[in-house]
Parts: structure tokens; sequence; C-alpha cells
């Protein structure tokens, strides 16, 4: 029978309160990889009026020569444009954070990856992960935050999906709550990456496009699907990969479109509207292109290594991606398969809506798994992180009424697997064991090697903090500066974590209180 409204709702906010001081809690209060530096470079020249061009990483890494001659980064315009404000912020609070407050995380940097020191890194010219400058470094402490901030908004979005969808609310909030603390979506919460903003975009256009045709005043329908071509075209501005996903999302809408109880004109309308709001959107990143280097479709991607070239075989391809010991997606995020016993109820129940998210999954599994890289340099395939929210959608299918009890055994042994992996992941910085065992391969990326489970498995990590159990956690590390001032703030934010665990499983033993008695 439906859950209890008010059970359900103190769940759901509960647990979103829950989440955000988890997310918070693990957050790493620095910037991670190169890429990371790239991006922020990117926040800072847009912050301080100067607009995209930054200044050259060593060897022009991440960026390639405008026509101006200046250096433009490689990555999608949008995630920088959106972290200004956190480094105005950054500025701001610099003068109240004292020094004493960050000096542990100092010593542990410089300890683990020397990469992080200025002048340590490869060149004198190399600025560093982890300046000295004070006002720098909590000014990159709060850019930080950014990631966290959208992996908790995703985690609601997923909440809305769960409801939207599915209809038994707290059997929905599986969906955010696997998606958290089991998939590798948590360790990658931490850095500066691209790929959680595109995947909270995509997930808003996949929703809105699910919704089309609820309202019912005049003009809803183009509204509703404009704002997917706006959400869509976001994502694009993203990360340009998200390209690959429009056509998952395109058909959802236009089925949504041509079922809904409207004119034809209107339908049409409505087609229309969404194609040109999305055109609209994404062609910032088509001018930006012809500005700085002279055509619509060159990208600065274009003179990196890897280069845009999708020659890997598709049978190498989903080897990689799904089945490799070093690369596959189900060793770092388990729950997945206990998943894929969903899906089937899924497309039982809306064919359409899951037909659409498959076709998503497929985009990144046949075209961005043809690109030459494997699988993205960094713990776990960075290139599937958008899948791993589609992939999971079904999952409350397994809690609703007529799904299989043995099937929840399969996602009890998944989720503890999970949450034992991104414990490893969350408890060490992503470069130093990546440093590590890059420091000790050939040079360019051994294949073998790169997808074998002992130089880029999930139990890298493990391994890594065992050599040092300091873990790469903010709030450990005001913890460990000494400074009485800075242990009151993991104090407060650990005291609200544990009580907020103690409110979700009281009200998880409510829930299955009521449930016997109903029985």
């Amino acid at each position: 029978m439906p859950n209890p409204p008010s059970v359900a709702k103190r769940a759901e906010r509960v647990f979103l309160a829950w989440a955000a001081f988890l997310i918070l809690a693990t957050a790493s209060g620095h910037l991670h990889s190169p890429d990371d530096e790239v991006n922020y470079r990117t926040v800072r020249s847009l912050a301080t009026g100067n607009g995209y061009a930054i200044p050259p990483y060593p060897e022009d890494f991440g960026t390639e020569t405008g026509r101006d001659g200046k250096e433009y980064p490689q990555y999608g315009p949008l995630q920088p444009l959106l972290a200004v404000p956190l480094y105005w912020l950054g500025k701001g609070l610099a003068p109240l954070i004292p020094e004493r407050w960050l000096s542990f995380q100092e010593e542990r940097l410089s300890r683990t990856v020397p990469f992080y020191r200025p002048f340590r890194g490869p060149g004198a010219e190399f600025e560093g992960l982890y300046p000295s400058d004070h006002r720098e470094r909590v000014t990159r402490l709060v850019v930080s935050v950014f990631n966290p901030l959208v992996t908790w908004l995703t985690l609601w979005l997923l909440a809305v999906l769960g409801r939207f969808f599915f209809g038994e609310r707290l059997a929905s909030l599986a969906l955010p709550f696997t998606y958290l603390v089991a998939t590798f979506a948590w360790p990658h919460s931490k850095g500066f990456f691209s790929e959680p903003l595109a995947t909270l975009l995509l997930l808003a256009a996949f929703l809105q496009a699910g919704g089309i045709g609820f309202l019912a005043r005049p003009g809803g329908l183009v509204l509703e699907a404009s704002t997917v071509g706006v959400l869509g075209g976001l994502a694009f501005l993203a990360r340009a990969d998200s390209a690959v996903a429009c056509p998952g999302i395109a058909i959802l809408s236009l089925w949504r479109i041509a079922t809904s109880q409207r004119s034809t004109g209107q339908k049409a309308a409505a087609a229309l509207g969404g194609v040109l709001a999305f055109a609209f959107v994404a062609s910032f990143q088509l001018i930006l292109n012809r500005l700085r280097f002279g055509s619509f479709f060159h990208s600065a991607y274009s003179d990196q290594p890897e280069g845009i070239q999708f020659d890997v075989p598709l049978i190498h391809a989903l080897r990689i991606y799904l089945l490799s010991a070093g690369k596959g997606i189900f060793w770092y995020s388990p729950p997945l398969i206990a998943a894929l016993a969903a899906w089937p109820l899924f497309i039982k129940k809306d064919r359409v809506t899951a037909l659409s998210a498959l076709v998503v999954v497929c985009g990144y599994l046949f075209i961005i798994g043809r690109w030459q890289n494997l699988g993205g340099w960094c713990w776990g395939p960075r290139h599937l992180f958008q899948v791993t929210a589609f992939l999971l959608l079904p999952l409350p299918h397994l809690f609703v009424e007529g799904a299989k009890r043995s099937t929840w055994g399969l996602y009890g042994v998944t989720l503890v697997w999970g949450i034992a992996v991104q414990v490893c992941g969350v408890l060490v910085d992503f470069m130093w064991p990546l440093a590590q065992t890059l420091s000790g391969l050939p040079p360019g990326e051994d294949t073998r090697l790169v997808l074998s489970l002992s130089h880029y498995g999930p139990l890298l990590h493990l391994w890594a903090w065992r050599l040092d159990p300091d873990p790469d956690w903010f709030l450990a590390d005001l913890w460990r500066s000494g400074a009485w001032s800075a242990r009151l703030v993991p104090l407060l934010a650990w005291g609200a974590l544990i009580a907020l665990s103690v409110a979700l499983l009281r009200i998880l033993r409510e829930h299955l209180s009521r449930q016997s008695a109903d029985d």
C-alpha cells in the first residue's frame, strides 16, 4: 500500500539534510587534478574580468592557442561561469579564516603529493594546485565546494525523478541514496570535473521531457518543450559530449508531445520550440569556437594528444567500460548490477521512458566508448559518469509491489560492496595513487596496466590510504590543525550527521512497523 505521506515527506527531508552533511563532511577543500586547475584558472580569469583566456599550463595541457595568441581551455564554458560567485565569496572569506586552520592540510598535501606545492611540479613556472598565498588558498577551497553542491542538487533531482516515475516516495529514496553512497558519484564529488554538472542538467532535461503535457494552461506545451531544449543546451555547454544524450531525451520529448491532448499546430510549435531553444543555447559554444579559432567546429581539444578520434573498436570499448578490472563501471558502481534486474519492470511499466533512458546510455557506450581514451585519466570510468544515474533509474522497482523479493538480496550485497568501494575512493586524494601509478608506467598509457585491478582498480585507493591514513577531508584537516576554533566546525558537522542518521533510522523503523501492522 502507499506510504503514509507524513512518513515519506519526513524521510525525504531528513535524507537530503543527511546527504548534505555527508558530502560536506568528506569534501576535500582543495583542487585535485590538472583538469581542475585548468577549470579553476578559467573561473579566476572570468571573475577578474579577463574572459576565458587563461595562463598557459606547462606543455599547454588542456588549452589551445587562439587566433589572438592567448590560451583557451578545452573544457565547457558553463561550469567556470557558474563558479565565479564562489570565487568572489572565497576572496571575501579569506581574511576571516586564520592561516593556522589550513596548516595541517598544507602539511598533508605536501607530504603525499609534492605536485601540489609550487615550483615542485613539472617546471618552475607551474603555479601549483596548493599555493602559498593564503587568500588564493581559501579561494580555491571555496571554489572546490562547487561539485559537492552540484552532487547534492543531483540527489534532490533523483528524489523528484523517483517520485515522478514511481510514485512510491519512500521506495524512490533508494535511487538518490544508492547513487550517493554506493556509486562513484561520491568520490567524484570531491573534484572540480565537469561531469557532475552535465549529469545534473541531463537529468533535469530528462525529467522535464517526461513531464511534457501536464500543464493545462495555453502555451504550456511550448514552454515545457523549450525548457527541455534549454536544459539540453546548458548540458552541452557544461560538456560537449552531452550531445550524445540528446537523442534519448528528444525521443521522450517528442513522444510526450505527440501523445498530449493538444492541436497539431501546438504540437508542431512545441517540437520546433524545443529544437530552437537547444540550438540557441548551444550556439554559445560554437560562437566561442569561431571567435577563438576561426571555425564554429574547431575546439581546444583538437591539439590534445588523444584528439577527437573514434577509432577504438566497439567490442574493445565495451570490454574497457563494462568488464575490465581497472575501468569497468560495474566494479566502481556495483548497485548497477542490481539495477539491471529492475530494467524489465521499468520497461513494462513505462516503455518509452525506459527506452529513452537506454538510448542515452547507448550514446555514451557506442559513441564516447569509441573515443581513443581509456575511460578518462582518473579513478573510475570518468567518461561514463553521466551513464551511472541513467542506468540506476529503475532501481525503485525492486521495492514496489510486484517485485521479486529475491532481488532484494542482490541489492543488499551490491549496496554493501558499493559502499566499501566508495569509502576507498573518498579516503584518498585522486592525484596520489594515480601519480604513483603513472610514474611507474612506460611513456604513454600502457593499456594492459591501465585496465588492471592493481593500477587503476577500485582498491588502489585503499592501498594508498594504508600508506597514509590521514583522510583527504577538509573537516579532518581542520581537526588535525590543532586550533580549537577550527575544531568546532567538524564537531558541529559530524554531530549533525550522527543526529540525522539516527533520525533516518527512526523513520525507517516507523515505516516498517506501520507496514507490518497493515499486513
